[in-house]
């Protein structure tokens, strides 16, 4: 069984500006509410590069460790925290009357009970 979520919004850019924004893991401290700030762990990008997340919430601070585990630019790039523990990712499409339409998901599994 897997929790998934996902919400969508147009952005007035192309989908090939919208891909350099996400696709820059080390800017994702200016959207996110709980990561503070990515660092890429080697030199590698794309598909199979790793980077850990600084995380803080008012309870706790933590890192997590992701890997790229899809890079196709003006279209989608998703991560795997853990790996394995949860996908985050972005699709990107032209949106009618100009823009991106792009759609957040995250796809985490449950555990068995």
């Amino acid at each position: 069984m897997t929790y998934e979520m996902q919400d969508s919004i147009v952005v007035p850019s192309t989908p090939d500006e919208v891909y350099a924004l996400i696709s820059d893991v080390t800017r994702t401290g200016e959207w996110s509410q709980q990561c503070l700030r990515c660092e890429w762990d080697s030199e590698q990008r794309g598909v199979g590069a790793r980077f850990t997340g600084f995380n803080r919430t008012p309870e706790r601070e933590w890192q997590t460790t992701s890997e790229v585990i899809a890079a196709t630019p003006g279209e989608h790039f998703a991560l795997s925290v853990g790996p394995g523990r949860a996908q985050w990712g972005y699709r990107l499409r032209p949106a009618a009357g100009g823009g991106t339409e792009l759609t957040e998901y995250t796809l985490t599994p449950l555990p068995c009970s």
